[in-house]
């Protein structure tokens, strides 16, 4: 079975190691509160970047997908609320 939340961990220069988070499908549907119909909807679009390991295993970076979610954001105005 898929778990919904899988960390890696990478080094940087400085030594310091972040932990980065990878969601599945299911995980960042309910993450972005969209069907998991519309993640592959948007995955196809090329909207949402994702990572595809060997057969059937894709992975969204959590911070990436909400970067790219920003570009969708409607209402108020960068820094202003």
């Amino acid at each position: 079975m898929i778990t919904e939340t899988e960390k890696t961990d990478t080094a940087t220069p400085n030594g310091s190691t972040p932990v980065v988070e990878f969601l599945d499908k299911k995980g960042i549907a309910r993450r972005l509160g969209i069907s998991v119909r519309k993640v592959d909807y948007l995955r196809s679009k090329k909207v949402l970047p994702c990572y595809v390991v060997p057969t059937r295993c894709i992975r969204f970076n959590i911070r990436e997908c909400d970067e790219a979610m920003k570009k969708f954001r409607q209402g108020t105005k960068e820094g202003r609320l």
